[in-house]
């Protein structure tokens, strides 16, 4: 989940040059769309999951026109500021429509599959390939597509890219639309393996932000490998601290790159 969640962050975070705070509150917003599409509409699951994902994503292209578009020439602490007010205002409307409470979808009751000593829920099978399906999908986008070419050259120099021909605010349009269909599914994906609460994408942003920055910022494989680092970091660490506690851990992380090598494992 991390790694997929990673995805998104990195993917605005090179190309749009700025943290995009806002992130771990879309990963929310996508899981309660769900939520109440699954049980208060009564969609499957799996219909559900896809309104919810475009939904989210249709929101997060119009909260870039509204509130971030309008900025692209200011520095890049205006943008970031945005993001926080952006983060801020999700997280107030996720909880006055739904309230606090915690949420769950509406999953039915497996039983966990034996192989050998180990024991799996059929779930986190779900999970896993429905987080690698999609990581090697956007992979396939931005490193074997047009549109995928002109991401990367935006990213790179944006001024070139313009004068190349390249419609940057096109570019742009669907690097948003991208990172919060991929936001979107993690949250999708996470909600269906936790409960869901209005804090849900927020604990996570943390560990969103060192595996972006281990992986090195806009590297979409140093995500990927930041991001399994950091969760499997995290989880194991939960033998010797308390659960409560593991977020440190990412934060233990984090810290030591930036002292080590800012610019990431991947960074070119």
């Amino acid at each position: 989940m991390v790694a997929l969640a990673s995805l998104g962050l990195t993917l605005i975070w090179g190309v749009e040059r700025f943290p995009n705070i806002a992130q771990g509150d879309f990963l929310t917003l996508a899981a309660y769309l769900t939520f109440a599409f699954n049980v208060f509409f009564a969609f499957p699951l799996g219909v559900a999951a896809i309104v919810g994902i475009v939904v989210t994503a249709g929101i997060v292209l119009l909260v870039y026109r509204v509130a971030f578009r309008p900025l692209r020439r200011s520095p890049t602490v205006a943008l970031f500021g945005a993001s926080i007010g952006v983060a801020l205002l999700i997280r107030g409307m996720i909880g006055f429509i739904w309230g606090t409470e915690l949420k769950n979808f509406r999953l039915p009751v497996m039983r966990d599959l034996s192989f050998s000593i180990v024991r799996v829920n059929p779930i986190d099978l779900a999970v896993v390939a429905g987080a690698t399906v999609l990581v090697a999908l956007l992979y396939a986008l931005v490193h074997g597509t047009r549109i995928g070419a002109e991401m990367r050259a935006v990213a790179d120099v944006p001024e070139l890219a313009r004068v190349s021909g390249i419609d940057s605010e096109r570019v742009l349009r669907i690097t948003w639309m991208v990172a919060g269909l991929v936001t979107a599914a993690a949250g999708v994906l996470l909600g269906a393996k936790i409960d869901v609460d209005p804090l849900l994408g927020w604990r996570l942003l943390l560990a969103m932000f060192a595996a972006t920055t281990l992986g090195g910022v806009g590297s979409l494989p140093g995500a990927v490998v930041g991001g399994i680092v950091i969760g499997v970091a995290m989880e194991v660490s939960t033998v010797w601290i308390s659960p409560a506690y593991k977020v440190a851990v990412a934060f233990g992380f984090l810290s030591l790159v930036l002292l080590l090598r800012p610019r990431g494992l991947f960074a070119k």
